[in-house]
């Protein structure tokens, strides 16, 4: 099969056309498209035409989907798919809109087992706005200086869904949570994890921090973990690790949750919309 692949920055990210997720991908197809997501941490399949049940059959060829931790956003026909929306609702409290994932993050990066990829379809974009931050973690590990790395080498910390970032009384409209069910707390324990993580698949290191996720690194003093998470989040959010994607209609964005951090960008018009298909695939423990 052939098809073209373009770098879409020099921070990460690449473009791929001349492919049709509609139609099956024999093995060796699928073997190369995934070299390149693990050399670019993600990857946009151009000019694609999907309904929901077709975004399902693509993401499989790269891995198993998976559901939602909240209930609600799991659509009764294809539970492993939610809509993103810019009119997305807390359907646990208020009932109110809220800016969706507006803070960087990792997907489940708060669970035992996070997953290793997050799938996103373009299906309504506006003409302005709404663009995908990312950040390259892998690049910013590699920036650290080496008394740095050796200074973090070994850490773990504690990762909490209901951060205390997010309890703390703000008018940052991003630090906004959908409150959990009974059910759905039951499912995300406080968890701990590397604070530097080598990739399952290539060995690389990356950092595995994120400021609206990671409580504290464990066995040690609250003031010491705090000015080490303080330092890296000051590093990470750089712009010389940054890609902001600009969406397309007919985008399939799938990207590398073990070395990347996301956020979407709440600055999508009044009265445009904004509608995305997305899925996550199953991954491994963090190491």
């Amino acid at each position: 099969m052939h098809y073209s692949v373009r770098p879409l920055s020099d921070v990460m990210a690449a473009e791929i056309e001349g492919i049709d997720l509609r139609e099956p991908l024999n093995a060796e197809t699928i073997a190369s498209l995934n070299n390149i997501f693990l050399e670019h941490c993600a990857i946009c399949f151009r000019n694609q035409n999907l309904d929901i049940a077709a975004f399902v059959r693509a993401a499989k060829n790269f891995g198993k989907p998976k559901q939602h931790l909240y209930r609600a956003y799991r659509l009764d026909d294809f539970p492993e798919v939610s809509i993103v929306s810019n009119e997305d609702r807390d359907t646990h409290g208020t009932g109110k809109t809220y800016n969706r994932a507006a803070h960087f993050h990792s997907d489940e990066i708060y669970k035992e087992i996070p997953c290793k990829a997050t799938m996103l379809y373009a299906d309504v974009v506006p003409p302005v706005g709404g663009e995908t931050r990312f950040i390259n973690l892998r690049k910013a590990y590699v920036a650290l200086p080496e008394k740095k790395k050796h200074e973090i080498e070994g850490l773990k910390a504690l990762f909490r869904h209901q951060h205390s970032i997010f309890t703390k009384s703000t008018n940052d409209p991003s630090l906004v949570l959908p409150k959990l069910s009974k059910e759905e707390a039951k499912e995300v324990p406080d968890v701990i994890h590397p604070v530097v993580r080598t990739h399952p698949e290539n060995g690389t290191k990356a950092l595995f921090i994120t400021n609206t996720r990671t409580e504290f690194i464990i066995d040690m003093e609250t003031s010491k973990s705090e000015a080490i998470l303080q330092s890296l989040y000051s590093h990470i959010y750089a712009d010389r690790f940054q890609y902001h994607h600009h969406w397309r209609k007919g985008d399939l964005v799938m990207w590398d949750n073990r070395c990347l951090l996301h956020a979407a960008t709440p600055n999508v018009p009044d009265g445009e919309k904004r509608r995305l298909f997305r899925t996550i695939l199953e991954g491994s423990r963090p190491v």
